[in-house]
């Protein structure tokens, strides 16, 4: 039995994208995501801090005009 051989064939990355753009936000930067928890927007903070970055999370109402939306904003601070 023969196996080709290939070249430049690139290695997949492992784990799965990033859910929130914590590690490419510039300082003054945020977003918003509906239906999370600040317990769990922390904990993804946390684990991006390691870079030196600083974030800050609230848990706000967002489209009021539209009757309101929960959800978490989160900051880049530095």
């Amino acid at each position: 039995m023969s196996v080709p051989v290939q070249q430049d064939v690139p290695v997949p990355q492992r784990g799965r994208a990033p859910r929130y753009p914590l590690r490419t936000m510039d300082v003054g930067e945020s977003f918003f995501v509906a239906g999370v928890t600040s317990a769990a927007m922390c904990a993804a903070v946390r684990r991006a801090r390691d870079t030196g970055r600083t974030f800050t999370v609230r848990s706000v109402i967002e489209e009021e005009h539209l009757g309101g939306v929960e959800g978490v904003r989160c900051w880049r601070t530095s």
